[in-house]
């Protein structure tokens, strides 16, 4: 993990990059605020110079960071990890900008977007997850009325967007033609700047 637990706060941490804290004493570095009782990532990246400024933190002590390392993979996934520590990496303009003294990595960076494009490659991804889901349920009312109907109450059947391709129905081609759109352009951004989807509820 390159994620390196820097204060506490009940069940709030900062969290930064560990090699952003090689030394005891650091300047200034970028941290995410995370809520380890839920799992979530609550703000971030920022100054951790400035959110101690505003916030009520104390440092984590040496020999508690194993432990707080552990409760971290416990309580997120390697694919939220991933992604908080791509946020650390990748940084926005903005976080960077809000930094009292910059770490050497961050001296020379390149602001290719990453960033934002992932921000927008995820929240395609969700609205794909959407229209499929409307698809299938216009569907179900309508076409495969039937084969709703002969599902009892528990049973599970994974559909996929191939199941509707042959459909007749104007309203339900149209939503899945968007759907295929959708899964297109996320496909073309991802490949235009070499993201990985693996990091991606797809």
């Amino acid at each position: 993990m390159e994620l390196k637990p820097l204060y506490e706060n009940n069940n709030y941490i900062l969290v930064g990059l560990a090699q952003d804290h090689i030394t005891e004493v650091v300047d200034d570095s970028l941290v995410v605020e995370l809520d380890i009782s839920r799992g979530e990532l609550i703000n971030g990246p920022w100054s951790g110079q400035k959110k101690l400024k505003f916030g009520f933190y104390y440092p984590i002590e040496k020999n508690e960071i194993e432990d707080y390392i552990n409760k971290l993979q416990k309580v997120f996934s390697n694919k939220k990890i991933k992604k908080i520590e791509d946020l650390l990496l990748n940084p926005p303009k903005k976080a960077v900008e809000s930094l009292i003294w910059l770490p050497e990595r961050l001296k020379n960076i390149d602001y290719s977007n990453v960033y934002e494009i992932k921000s927008a490659i995820e929240q395609l991804v969700k609205i794909r997850h959407q229209l499929f889901e409307e698809a299938l349920n216009y569907a179900m009312n309508n076409e495969l009325k039937s084969i709703n109907e002969a599902f009892d109450d528990g049973d599970k059947y994974q559909f996929e967007l191939k199941h509707l391709d042959n459909s007749e129905d104007i309203n339900l081609q149209l939503l899945v033609d968007l759907t295929k759109k959708v899964e297109a352009t996320v496909d073309s951004i991802a490949n235009l700047n070499k993201i990985d989807m693996d990091e991606f509820d797809v």
